[in-house]
């Protein structure tokens, strides 16, 4: 996926005690015609657990993807605060105001093509469309109109202590200088992988993504993709590919088995993706200006058709107990090896890694999701069991320059 850049929202430490949020919270605020909607709306993940080597203090971080203050009063609401509390054992924790800034900087530039040919992609990304309500303009003002929502996406929230909810709060003035205000509370979850996964290549890879690179990681920004990781292969010299790395097969993971993670039953596929290196790099003699408008026309025409083969490439996910679904993107042209319906093996040789789909180098994407569908399925954490780290810390491969 395409890297969404948005800036970092700083968590403020508190402690104290806050009585529960109760139903007739809830429909107190629902009277006033104020709502808060959340995308995903039943609760949040929170990642893995990882701590501080010096002092062992564990730490903790979340993305809060898509949270949007619905008006439905005849009359204009203007929005004073956004607060965010982490509550543990019905103790606050831990606190974080949104700043008039911080509400219009990750709103403003998404919204700006919500209504233009890209809301598809925002939709799939940030499921956009599950917050808004039919007939309702979203909007990055704190003065909402009538039937306009309030919309901010990817708050990024750390932790010392693992809360148990998060409390949002959204507190204004009607046209009366009414205080108005209207609360949500979002479960917190830390989920358990009820299937055990081994990894999906043989050898040696360098893996981005979950758990060290938080959000650093590309993938936190979107609901499908959150906790996706990326395996390349390195060469020698520190570099994924040899020569100029202008073809798919300079690349040194080019052509690799892809294995399945765990026993399981294929649920699609996708086996018609033709490799093409000028999608996402510039053709002979076409400027930077000319690739970027050929890109971008692509995509748009590309998003409304298959969404999850755009995305994907060639493909397989594989369904295995307790509705979790695997899946391995971007695989080399025709090297699919198994079809739908067909039972699969932990360690089975299923296609090549390669670079078809939406993928600017040679990789395999990896993923578990709570379903087949991409465009609709959430991403689920998970662990390798067979994995072996040995460079715990995120960083980067750097040399001089020429």
């Amino acid at each position: 996926m395409k890297k969404l850049i948005f800036i970092l929202l700083i968590c403020v430490f508190a402690v104290g005690t806050i009585p529960r949020y109760s139903e007739t919270d809830a429909r107190k605020a629902g009277s006033l015609g104020l709502e808060l909607k959340f995308a995903p709306a039943d609760c949040v993940y929170i990642q893995q657990d990882w701590c501080n080597s010096l002092t062992r203090r564990p730490y903790y971080d979340l993305m809060l993807h898509t949270v949007s203050v619905v008006n439905s009063t005849a009359k204009s609401v203007h929005i004073d605060t956004i607060k965010i509390e982490a509550i543990k054992d019905e103790q606050l924790v831990q606190c974080h105001v949104l700043t008039k800034d911080e509400i219009l900087s990750v709103s403003k530039a998404l919204l700006e093509q919500m209504g233009g040919e890209l809301q598809t992609l925002l939709n799939l990304i940030l499921w956009a469309d599950k917050v808004l309500p039919p007939g309702f303009e979203p909007t990055s003002d704190l003065s909402l109109k009538p039937k306009s929502a309030l919309l901010i996406f990817n708050t990024f929230l750390t932790f010392s202590t693992l809360p148990d909810e998060l409390r949002i709060s959204a507190m204004g003035k009607n046209e009366e200088r009414q205080s108005i205000e209207t609360v949500g509370v979002l479960k917190v979850a830390q989920y358990q992988n009820k299937v055990k996964h081994s990894l999906p290549l043989e050898g040696s890879w360098f893996m981005r993504g979950m758990p060290e690179n938080g959000v650093l990681d590309h993938h936190r920004f979107g609901i499908p993709n959150e906790f996706g990781v990326d395996f390349c292969r390195v060469g020698p010299d520190g570099e994924f590919f040899r020569n100029d790395g202008k073809e798919a097969s300079d690349y040194y993971g080019f052509g690799e088995k892809v294995l399945a993670s765990a026993d399981g039953t294929v649920a699609a596929i996708n086996n018609s993706a033709v490799q093409k290196w000028t999608r996402f790099n510039p053709a002979e003699g076409e400027s930077s200006q000319e690739f970027q408008e050929r890109f971008f026309k692509e995509m748009k025409d590309a998003l409304k058709g298959n969404v999850q083969n755009w995305v994907g490439g060639n493909y397989v996910i594989i369904k295995h107990t307790a509705g979790e679904y695997s899946s391995y993107f971007h695989l080399k042209e025709k090297s699919v090896r198994v079809k739908v319906g067909e039972e699969v093996k932990r360690g089975q040789h299923i296609g090549d890694v390669g670079n078809t789909g939406d993928s600017f180098e040679v990789h395999l994407h990896f993923q578990v999701n709570d379903s087949a569908d991409f465009a609709n399925g959430r991403s689920l954490p998970f662990s390798f069991e067979d994995m072996q780290i040995q460079f715990r810390e995120p960083g980067r491969f750097v040399k001089p320059e020429k």
